[in-house]
């Protein structure tokens, strides 16, 4: 009876293992190139604190020269981190009172435009916004008024309560929404708010 070599068998586990390996290796060497960062931008437009200490997380995304979105490490810089810190994560953090810094989010040496950030404190009775708590954009009441003081738009609101007439409403993100109220209904599980535009320093 002819006797089996010992090492045979043995052998052919590990040489299915090695071409494997090998397999792998060479398909990871011929895939397609990484695409390469053309552009980053921060996913907020405007972003108000409105104490010492109040934190806020942002965003930003990488794109590639095509406009789409690519997968990238994202760093995060302030220009006055004294007045307002970011950590590598992109949470803001305010350092005083009263105070402003530029933010930039960067990947693989391309920065966005800079984020103004700003720290201060509003008016006691003032009632702050985000976002996501104000549906679509504001809309002027009238199309032939200038967007100055005394003018009046209206906005939609979700997820808050109905604000007082003579309450001031501040957003503290992107959407240009701040100002007095002149009229609040509720209509459709939303508020509508009809708003005056007042000078800065009654906001601050």
């Amino acid at each position: 009876m002819k006797r089996m070599s010992r090492s045979g068998p043995r052998r052919i586990p590990l040489l299915l293992a090695l071409v494997a390996i090998c397999a792998f290796d060479a398909c990871a060497d011929s895939g397609a190139p990484k695409a390469t960062v053309a552009r980053v931008a921060i996913r907020e437009t405007g972003l108000l604190l409105t104490k010492n200490g109040a934190t806020r997380r942002l965003s930003a995304v990488a794109y590639d020269a095509e406009g789409q979105e690519i997968a990238a490490p994202i760093s995060w810089r302030s220009t006055t981190p004294a007045s307002i810190a970011v950590d590598p994560e992109g949470t803001v953090t305010a350092q005083v009172d009263n105070g402003a810094s530029q933010i930039f989010a960067a990947a693989s040496g391309i920065a966005s435009r800079p984020l103004l950030v700003a720290v201060t404190a509003l008016p006691a009775g003032a009632v702050t916004l985000t976002d996501a708590q104000i549906v679509g954009d504001p809309i002027a009441t009238s199309l032939d008024q200038a967007p100055t003081v005394g003018a009046t738009y209206e906005v939609v609101l979700t997820g808050v309560a109905a604000p007082a007439v003579g309450a001031l409403l501040v957003n503290t993100e992107s959407k240009p929404v701040a100002g007095r109220v002149v009229k609040a209904a509720e209509a459709n599980g939303k508020i509508d708010v009809t708003l005056e535009i007042v000078p800065v320093d009654v906001l601050v």
